[in-house]
């Protein structure tokens, strides 16, 4: 007798039913929906931020790599931001030692990448605290910077109102990163 009742309740249950009501759909879609506008804000204060940190370790990468070729080859080697162009050289006796830096695409006639520019990073910005253009650090034979102008010692890497990091060289010669996000994940 329990055989019959559950053949019966499955037949019942399957016969009719083949899908989702409209009503379901529309429900379903509007969570989706407002779960989606609630994560669109924090998604992109990330994304923000990820692009600016980013710029910021390349940036403190480069301080460091300025400061050990200077050390090395013991000749003096600078490191020249423009906060402009948003792009920074280094420089070793009037060369450049390194690809030069630049944080927004230069487009030729068809349109693509001229080759100086391998770091695309858009919206971030470069600059210096307090406002100093150009800035330099100039890192001597035994790796202390000095710096000019003389009173700014940290680069500021912004996107948005979302994200801002400082890459600050030391009197030593240290190059640390501070700051970050001003948002709550």
């Amino acid at each position: 007798m329990g055989l019959m009742i559950s053949k019966a309740l499955r037949t019942d249950l399957t016969a009719g039913q083949k899908g989702f009501t409209i009503v379901e759909l529309l429900v379903v879609l509007t969570v989706i929906a407002v779960t989606s506008a609630l994560a669109a804000p924090s998604v992109t204060a990330w994304i923000q931020n990820y692009r600016a940190k980013t710029v910021a370790r390349q940036l403190m990468t480069d301080l460091q790599y300025a400061r050990m070729m200077a050390v090395s080859q013991k000749i003096p080697c600078v490191v020249t931001l423009t906060s402009g162009t948003n792009q920074y050289t280094i420089q070793q006796n009037g060369n450049n030692v390194a690809i030069p830096r630049q944080l927004t695409f230069q487009y030729l006639n068809n349109n693509s990448n001229n080759g100086t520019n391998p770091y695309y990073a858009p919206g971030v910005a470069l600059g210096t605290n307090p406002v100093a253009s150009p800035w330099s650090v100039t890192f001597d034979p035994l790796g202390v910077p000095t710096f000019s102008p003389a009173n700014v010692s940290q680069a500021t890497v912004t996107q948005g109102a979302a994200a801002a990091w400082t890459v600050t060289v030391q009197p030593a010669g240290g190059v640390v990163i501070g700051g970050g996000p001003s948002y709550v994940l």
